[in-house]
């Protein structure tokens, strides 16, 4: 089991006791998948700006074609309890490609193809997909996981307005 899952379950659970239906957290723990094994990507690929892991993976993702963009939590060696939003590329054998940490060593998220990462960033004019850079990117969220919108009005025991 993996234990970015373990978090994520736990923060969906302790939202829903207090009615709040974690959005993001739920996407990427229903949608997501783990990523166990890694790559040295600093060796293959060089190291990319501190704390620009979604531009850096999406520009890597852009210009290495047997990568793909993943976005979701993971957590670092040092500090293993707390959930990160982060972006990774995979390789073709699922592989983490990460060049914005070097001791990350749990990720789980949602692989995103080319056309979703340039359709999202020309329309918010930032790399994070899931974070418009004015709160969740709920168009996107609720295209790719329809059955949300029900599941966030049981959980809440209302209709959400997320438009």
């Amino acid at each position: 089991m993996s234990n970015v899952f373990g978090l994520l379950d736990d923060y969906v659970r302790m939202l829903a006791d207090i009615k709040n239906p974690a959005f993001l957290y739920r996407f990427i723990r229903d949608k997501g998948q783990h990523f166990p094994r890694h790559v040295s990507a600093h060796t293959m690929y060089g190291r990319g700006q501190i704390k620009q892991c979604f531009m850096n993976s999406a520009k890597l993702a852009e210009n290495h074609p047997g990568l793909r963009y993943v976005e979701g939590y993971a957590v670092t060696t040092r500090l293993p309890w707390f959930l990160a939003h982060h972006a990774w590329c995979v390789d073709e054998e699922d592989r983490v490609v990460d060049v914005t940490w070097d001791s990350g060593m749990d990720y789980w998220g949602v692989v995103f193809d080319p056309a979703t990462i340039r359709e999202e960033h020309n329309r918010h004019g930032n790399f994070c997909l899931l974070d418009s850079g004015t709160g969740y990117n709920m168009s996107l969220i609720m295209r790719l996981y329809p059955e949300l919108e029900q599941i966030s009005e049981q959980v809440a025991g209302r209709a959400i307005n997320w438009r």
